[in-house]
């Protein structure tokens, strides 16, 4: 666990963990490692995980009122096994797609709100044997998965948007069955779509064209459209109208479960953050940077004017959560047990790094150049020098640092063992 600096927004290990928090950081770990969130079942081998998802699926559906339009689409839980390669080692199944910026691990299908993004339902994508036993098995996968996923609203005549891999006129015509609404992208499932004339090249002269064809399946009224952007785009709809409308800029909702991936993998990045080789904590580290992600949006929906980032809301809830607060409530940790009467412990003087925050070496202008590099931004820990020690860092001091005269006082941060005690060191002895 490490702790975070209110004013600079950068994190450090604290010291005197177990003072500070009521445990020691070995006991936190070792739960940690041990930690598991259901009984294992022989007859299930996605038990450890099972009650988690369910739990968190549960949740959304009784507190949660989707707006008019459910965005449908899948999101990546990357793994790396114990071999430091892509094989599965011990995870029930394991999915690899080429065009995912972290494209092996574990699939996941979900469906998220239109207007803010927030996660309402996911499912594991268990392999072919799994599927086949689920609800709604019997028709296509990428129907089937939508059947599932949007259940919980069957009826109230809410809008499905979904891209190419759930998209079909069988979608189109099982979801009106379940009184519900679909429109998405045609690329793969074109069985009974116009897909070969929609795509005629010739029929398109400027970019913004488009062809609208319509007809009626099953007592459902659909519409086939083909659209020039880049490409042709073929879409299936039964929603709206064929009449002309006026030009306005393009808005992909389809795009709200893509810009919830990037916040989860590329601001949080939970996954990264816990170094586990256990395949369900892997997915529970998933599961929670979910969580934080639809906390932060639905906050920022509610409190628009003062919406915070990921790095903000993320380090204010982590401190709620470390000292049990909330709303104003403040819960006190249990003693622990003994029949005799704790003596009380000398005090361990603690440190303060408020006076001396660190920030990256990234934030500063010279080094923007290397963001996303592997190496990113480094230079020699002035503490260390000091030592007869040649060990990079990757921080600097904010309060004794002058940028704009080229002064860059270098430390050690959080990351490796010898940071905490640099950081120490340079605010007991800075001037």
């Amino acid at each position: 666990m490490e702790e975070l600096d209110g004013e600079s927004g950068r994190i450090f290990q604290p010291p005197a963990f177990g003072t500070r928090f009521g445990m020691g950081i070995r006991r936190f770990e070792d739960i940690l490692r041990c930690l598991s969130f259901g009984d294992e079942d022989c007859n299930d081998p996605w038990s450890p995980i099972r009650p988690f998802m369910d739990a968190l699926n549960n949740r959304r559906q009784q507190v949660i009122n989707p707006s008019h339009m459910i965005v449908e689409d899948e999101l990546m839980s990357s793994w790396i096994s114990r071999k430091q390669d892509r094989t599965a080692d011990g995870i029930p199944h394991l999915t690899k797609i080429i065009r995912k910026p972290k494209g092996v691990g574990t699939e996941i299908k979900c469906v998220a709100d239109g207007l803010v993004g927030i996660m309402l339902r996911i499912e594991i994508c268990e392999g072919k044997e799994a599927e086949s036993k689920k609800k709604w098995s019997h028709l296509p996968a990428g129907t089937a998965q939508t059947l599932r996923l949007s259940e919980p609203w069957h009826g109230t005549g809410r809008i499905i948007v979904a891209d190419a891999a759930f998209s079909s006129v069988t979608t189109a015509i099982e979801l009106k069955k379940c009184g519900l609404l679909f429109t998405g992208v045609v690329k793969t499932a074109s069985r009974e779509f116009p897909k070969e004339y929609l795509n005629d090249a010739c029929k398109y002269r400027h970019k913004g064209d488009h062809i609208c064809l319509t007809t009626i399946i099953d007592n459902c009224n659909l519409i086939a459209l083909g659209w020039k952007d880049k490409t042709i785009k073929s879409f299936v709809s039964m929603c709206g109208t064929t009449q002309p409308g006026e030009p306005h800029k393009k808005h992909s909702a389809s795009s709200k479960i893509d810009v919830h991936n990037h916040l989860r993998q590329g601001l949080l990045n939970i996954e990264d953050a816990w170094g586990t080789q256990t395949w369900w904590h892997r997915l529970a580290a998933t599961f929670v940077g979910i969580t934080v992600i639809d906390a932060m949006l639905a906050y920022n929906y509610e409190h628009r004017v003062d919406a915070k980032s990921v790095e903000d809301f993320a380090n204010d809830l982590a401190l709620c959560l470390i000292f049990n607060k909330f709303d104003g409530y403040e819960l006190v940790s249990r003693r622990r047990l003994s029949d005799e009467p704790i003596a009380a412990e000398p005090p361990i003087p603690v440190v303060s790094f408020e006076a001396h925050p660190l920030k990256s070496l990234l934030t500063l202008p010279k080094y923007k150049k290397n963001i996303g590099s592997k190496e990113g931004a480094r230079r020699k820990c002035y503490v260390c020098a000091a030592q007869g020690k040649r060990h990079n860092a990757h921080y600097f001091c904010v309060t004794c640092s002058d940028v704009s005269q080229g002064s860059i006082v270098v430390i050690c941060g959080h990351n490796s063992l010898r940071g905490t005690s640099c950081h120490a060191y340079h605010c007991q002895n800075a001037k």
